[in-house]
């Protein structure tokens, strides 16, 4: 008996989400197996009673149940963002403290972890390095290079052959991002056959957020004429057909066709700071607009872009060249780093956009200033000489979200049979500014349907127990396999 998603209350729909995580397990009962499976659910914390947004993973899901979902993945990222460049595939040239670092970090949202820049993905050593995180919960990004290595080698099983990258290439294009390089095209088949197998290699991988580079370059230069949305739709039939959640964006640059704006989920770009962190008014970047018709490197966060837009993510953005947002900041000296980070941070998350910390990002090679694993990176690891960890740390965390809550990972086994029980845990970590505790009603509840007796309702905190900020709780306790049929097992804090 496969469960339906009831209609929400009234009142639930008017309680508040505050925050959520992601988990992926759902259990299947058949005859008198129960398996556990892989697939998308959400794990959310909220005030009130209940919330109507946990969704059942069937590909007759409610258009409201759809964007409520996306919704929820992009609050994710724009709360808990943080720029990874290239980690899972072995940019910055210290992936074991890397990985240390983001372990340690508030960061829930990995931006760019798997980069395509000119050299395809290696999405083996992406899987070996994801792999070595034991925080759970996390969402890793993926690039999708505007820049294509013309030379490079890259197995294509669907056709037993190597792609031909020569053939990805927009016209009169060669040696525009260096000798071997090209800009890529959508109007090549042989790139749309790329981006199709690179895609859903990411997917199966669980990669769940698909970012192009400067859309404009890729995509025909009549939007009329755009094959961006055939693209994006492939991907995410992909992902639903794989039971995965997605989010799909675009640098987008100066474009203001509202219609083609609202085919990504999301539009990314830099922030545009001069040295002491300040940001411009306008719509583009000063460095070379000066008037309506010279080159504009857009601020999407201005009116002219993201209020036709469905989300807005910002960074300090990087070029390797002495003049982007990564090289100047780290020149700053360490209070003025600090303070434009809290300013861009707390400015942009008040206007609903997210601001991604950086965590691993490019700089100029000769920028003399602090840098990371070396002198082309930036890294706010302590061990380096930026040692801008804590700081940021304290601005995820002193953000005065009262009720914040990352889920950590939870422990359910491969089969359950039905009629036994079977012990169970589900982490969690406070990421909030409010200590839990029973007396204040914080407690672990069942979804899917909301307070649903199929596995437990609530599991309760101990009488005299507390959960400060930054503290992980395990909650650990019986269930008993029911009946056979097809059941979520989905949960959230709530207070």
């Amino acid at each position: 008996m496969q469960l339906r998603r009831k209609k929400s209350r009234e009142i639930d729909q008017l309680s508040r989400t505050v925050f959520f995580s992601i988990s992926d397990n759902l259990a299947y009962v058949s005859k008198k197996r129960v398996k556990t499976w892989q697939a998308v659910s959400v794990f959310v914390f909220t005030l009130g009673l209940a919330i109507g947004t946990v969704f059942l993973v069937r590909n007759n899901l409610e258009d409201r149940t759809k964007a409520e979902s996306i919704s929820d993945l992009m609050g994710s990222i724009k709360k808990r963002g943080c720029v990874a460049d290239g980690l899972l595939t072995g940019s910055g040239g210290d992936t074991e403290s890397a990985i240390k670092l983001m372990e340690r970090s508030e960061c829930v949202y990995l931006h760019r972890a798997i980069e395509s820049w000119v050299v395809p993905p290696d999405f083996a050593l992406a899987q070996k390095n994801m792999g070595k995180f034991k925080k759970g919960g996390l969402i890793f990004g993926m690039f999708i290079s505007e820049a294509i290595g013309v030379n490079a080698e890259y197995y294509y099983p669907a056709e037993k052959r190597n792609f031909d990258f020569s053939a990805m290439c927009r016209e009169k294009s060669r040696g525009f991002w260096g000798e071997g390089t090209c800009k890529a095209y959508f109007g090549s088949p042989e790139y749309r056959k790329y981006l199709s197998y690179i895609t859903q290699r990411a997917i199966d991988l669980d990669v769940k957020s698909f970012l192009f580079g400067q859309i404009f370059f890729q995509d025909n230069g009549q939007l009329s004429k755009s094959w961006a949305s055939e693209i994006v739709g492939e991907i995410r039939k992909y992902a639903k057909s794989k039971g995965k959640r997605i989010v799909v964006g675009a640098q987008t640059n100066n474009i203001t066709d509202k219609k083609y704006l609202k085919i990504f989920d999301y539009i990314e770009g830099g922030v545009g700071i001069d040295d002491q962190g300040n940001i411009e008014n306008g719509p583009c970047w000063s460095r070379w607009w000066k008037k309506k018709g010279d080159r504009c490197w857009a601020l999407l966060w201005h009116d002219d872009y993201a209020k036709k837009a469905d989300n807005v993510i910002l960074h300090l953005d990087w070029s390797g060249l002495d003049y982007d947002d990564m090289s100047r900041f780290a020149r700053m000296d360490k209070k003025t780093r600090v303070r434009t980070l809290q300013n861009l941070y707390k400015y942009f998350t008040a206007k609903n956009m997210g601001f991604l910390m950086p965590y691993l990002a490019v700089i100029y090679k000769d920028n003399n200033g602090c840098y990371g694993p070396n002198k082309e990176y930036y890294s706010p690891d302590n061990k380096y000489s930026c040692k801008d960890e804590d700081e940021i740390t304290a601005i995820f965390r002193n953000a005065q979200i009262k009720n914040d809550a990352v889920f950590m990972g939870q422990s359910v086994p491969t089969s359950m049979i039905s009629g036994q029980e079977y012990q169970i845990s589900v982490t969690v970590k406070n990421t909030g500014t409010e200590t839990w505790t029973d007396g204040k009603g914080y407690r672990l509840g069942s979804q899917n349907p909301q307070d649903n007796n199929i596995w437990r309702s609530r599991i309760y905190l101990e009488a005299d127990e507390t959960v400060e900020p930054g503290k992980n709780k395990v909650f650990s306790f019986l269930v008993k396999a029911p009946a056979p049929g097809t059941y979520n097992f989905q949960w959230q804090m709530l207070e």
